[in-house]
């Protein structure tokens, strides 16, 4: 089987939640499946990385999205309706990437790991598209809000709400 899979963060190293979880899902598909990555790089990923999940025999497709861009389209969507987590990953490259790819190398499942990465896959002609949310940011966001400080209260209280409405 073909499968494609999509991650907000490269898988390696698997020093975060997200990363172990996709680089536990590379490690385990390709043992049996054609994998294809699709994952952001924000420039501080080491070659060994790379080579890693290399290794696994994936192949591999990175769309560069350094730190301050994404924190730039993360503060400007602030007042919008998009959840702030959802416009740090906004990349026309990637989109245009995941449907040159997946038109020409057609695979049999598409997988997008946590909400971040649904907008490159909500509109894909495919029928057999899975968004794998690991969990709930809203509920980990709405849970939180106790522990942060007062002032930052307000802005996690507005982006839990954002993202409950997304996911």
């Amino acid at each position: 089987m073909k499968v494609a899979l999509l991650t907000p963060r490269f898988p390696h190293p698997p020093d975060r939640g997200d990363r172990l979880f996709a680089a536990h899902l590379l490690r385990t598909w390709s043992a049996r499946h054609d994998v294809t990555l699709f994952s952001f790089v924000d420039g501080t990923e080491s070659p060994e990385d790379v080579r890693a999940i290399g290794r696994l025999g994936v192949r591999i497709h990175t769309v560069l999205l350094p730190r301050w861009q994404s924190w730039m389209q993360a503060w400007l969507a602030v007042m919008g309706s998009t959840p702030s987590q959802v416009a740090f990953y906004a990349s026309s490259r990637m989109m245009r990437l995941v449907r040159e790819v997946l038109t020409r190398e057609p695979h049999d499942v598409v997988c997008a790991q946590l909400f971040r990465m649904a907008p490159f896959v909500a509109d894909l002609d495919h029928p057999a598209r899975i968004l794998m949310l690991n969990d709930s940011i809203a509920m980990n966001l709405e849970r939180s809000i106790g522990q942060q400080p007062a002032w930052r209260r307000p802005g996690v209280r507005w982006e839990a709400r954002r993202v409950a409405r997304f996911e």
